[in-house]
């Protein structure tokens, strides 16, 4: 007879004087060495990226998350000792493991492990709880069924504790509104396994609120609203993580004003939180906004730019510079009097547009003036005519341009003119002779290129009323104003050359820089206080 193969089945019956006895199925058992041993395991938990347990010498376990074993995470030879250690990686919790053991190309029986879960404990991410909060986030056990409930056990949300849940364990959505003071329980079920932990609901705090004025958000500093007497910190974000720059009480009054110790720039992020007895208000984040710190008058007198610049909103900075601009180019700077007032040079060669914007720099930000289209220059302005005058002198604003200029009496007939002017100098100054010479009247005009639309009126004075006297000797300007009145000195012979003061005591002193010479001329302006300019020459003795 053949040997017979392991497991093999038969069916076995009798037979006596013709009947037949019931048959019995025989399964043939397999030689003991042809058996092959289930292996055992340790518990493994998500944590654990390897599965360990003992085995049948010489077999090789395989551990899968599927019972047909088609999706087989790793195998391992068990040792002489009937050891096995099998790598997997870390399992998610609750994951379903099977193993089992090979030897020539026999199999065990099949056995399931689950991974377990480190979570041992409940909490929320979401602390404290306000009245204004819409969802709970927190974590438990993976897997576990987690609720919330109220003081009368009536339940606000339930979710089941995931590790795909952001990492968060469960996010619950609340199914009406907290209500301070009032107490809310979590709780996870898992198994036998209960957890529970409470919460009492507390009363949210004000959120920052920046200031609409100028100040409220500057490269000087913020101010603002918030909940009284809470610690409020300002960050800003940098490249290498963010970076405090101050922490203060809001006052009783809710209100708060900081001043930072560095000027910050344009466009750097701040961060913004406050907190009170360790509930914090919504962060609040902004950019630093430039700051229109002033109001600027400005005009223009041939090659001068003057006028005053006033603080306004809450800035405390002093105004550092005013600056003059062609476009995009910086053509001048002044610093301001204390009274706000400056005056600008404007250089010949700068002169390239009949367009300049005045700015003002400080430490709060910068304002620009708001005249439509910056400072308007006159295309030409004339210094002075006295009575009994035979000329007219004055200046053409653009030098490179070909200007005929032509003095119109009160008749409007030409008295006198001057073609090319620009083109025959390079200073852009010209001098027209007036027939029958100057007359005590206010209604004489200079007209460019004959256009009448195109005009520049032209201020009489009579000789009495000049009063400014040039020493070159003592190196001095000298005259005399009604106090108050703001008097510009422009060296005609220097025309980087500008000085500004404000008269006192009737009187005004220029102290002459350079050397001065005898014959050198000087335009002086003189604005009142009601913004009535007028010009003379002084040439020095």
């Amino acid at each position: 007879m053949n040997a017979l193969e392991a497991n093999a089945k038969f069916t076995v019956y009798a037979v006596r004087e013709g009947k037949q006895s019931a048959a019995v199925t025989v399964t043939v058992s397999p030689k003991a060495s042809d058996v092959v041993q289930a292996p055992s395991v340790t518990e493994i938990s998500e944590a654990e990226d390897t599965i360990t347990g003992t085995g049948q010498a010489g077999t090789t376990v395989e551990v899968s998350t599927t019972e047909d074993f088609r999706a087989i995470l790793g195998s391992a030879l068990v040792d002489n000792l009937g050891r096995f250690s099998v790598e997997i990686g870390q399992q998610k919790a609750n994951t379903q493991l099977y193993l089992r053991a090979k030897l020539n190309d026999k199999y065990s029986d099949v056995i399931e492990t689950t991974v377990t879960s480190t979570t041992t404990e409940i909490d929320i991410n979401d602390q404290p709880l306000t009245e204004k909060t819409t969802s709970i986030t927190g974590f438990a056990p993976v897997g576990s069924s987690v609720r919330i409930t109220d003081s009368d056990k009536k339940v606000l949300g339930v979710d089941v504790a995931d590790e795909g849940n952001e990492g968060n364990g469960f996010t619950i959505a609340l199914n009406r509104a907290l209500k301070a003071g009032e107490q809310i329980t979590v709780t996870s079920t898992l198994n036998d396994t209960v957890l529970s932990k409470s919460y009492t609901v507390q009363k949210s705090i004000a959120n920052i609120v920046l200031d609409k004025n100028e100040s409220g958000n500057s490269p000087a500093g913020i101010s603002g609203t918030g909940q009284p007497g809470a610690t409020l910190t300002v960050d800003k974000n940098t490249a290498d993580g963010p970076e405090r720059l101050d922490a203060v009480i809001i006052g009783d009054d809710g209100k708060f004003n900081i001043r930072f110790a560095e000027k910050q720039d344009v466009g750097t992020e701040l961060v913004l939180n406050s907190e009170l007895n360790e509930v914090p208000s919504e962060e609040l984040s902004a950019e630093v906004l430039p700051f229109d710190h002033a109001t600027i008058n400005a005009e223009s007198n041939v090659q001068v730019v003057f006028g005053t610049v006033t603080k306004k909103g809450n800035s405390n900075e002093p105004i550092d510079e005013v600056q003059l601009l062609n476009g995009t180019t910086l053509i001048g700077i002044a610093t301001p009097n204390s009274d706000g007032t400056f005056a600008i040079a404007v250089p010949d060669n700068a002169l390239t547009t009949d367009t300049l914007t005045v700015k003002t720099i400080s430490y709060d930000g910068y304002s620009e003036s708001t005249l439509s289209g910056g400072i308007k220059l006159s295309p030409a302005d004339v210094y002075s005519a006295v009575v009994g005058d035979t000329t007219v002198t004055g200046y053409a604003v653009d030098p490179s341009a070909t200007l005929d200029m032509y003095v119109i009496g009160s008749d409007g007939k030409t008295l006198g003119k001057q073609v090319g002017v620009g083109s025959s100098t390079t200073t852009g100054n010209f001098t027209i002779n007036v027939t029958g010479g100057v007359l005590a009247a206010t209604n004489y005009a200079v007209v460019v290129n004959g256009d009448v639309n195109n005009f520049v009126k032209l201020t009489v004075v009579a000789q009495k009323n000049l009063s400014a006297v040039a020493d070159s000797s003592a190196k001095t300007l000298k005259g005399t104003a009604p106090s108050g009145t703001q008097v510009v000195v422009q060296s005609l012979s220097d025309l980087d050359l500008t000085r500004t003061m404000i008269a006192t005591d009737n009187a005004f002193s220029f102290l002459l820089s350079g050397t001065p010479k005898k014959g050198d001329k000087y335009l002086v302006s003189y604005i009142s206080a009601d913004g009535t300019i007028e010009h003379e020459i002084c040439t020095a003795i």
